[in-house]
């Protein structure tokens, strides 16, 4: 974990962080240039997540 006076940077919670993940995942604007497009579907980022927290820290 790391902490400074504005940011807190932890490992990811999947279903802790899922509603705010696709809250912004949803938004076009938050994803015009992200390799894809806007999450339809809270499926979609649970998907997301779960991919995400398996990847192994550098």
């Amino acid at each position: 974990m790391i902490r400074t006076a504005r940011l807190l940077l932890r490992p990811v919670r999947p279903e802790q962080d899922l509603a705010a993940m696709h809250a912004i995942m949803q938004q076009p604007r938050a994803m015009a240039y992200w390799s894809t497009p806007p999450h339809d579907s809270e499926g979609q980022t649970r998907e997301w997540l779960a991919n995400m927290a398996e990847i192994e820290p550098a």
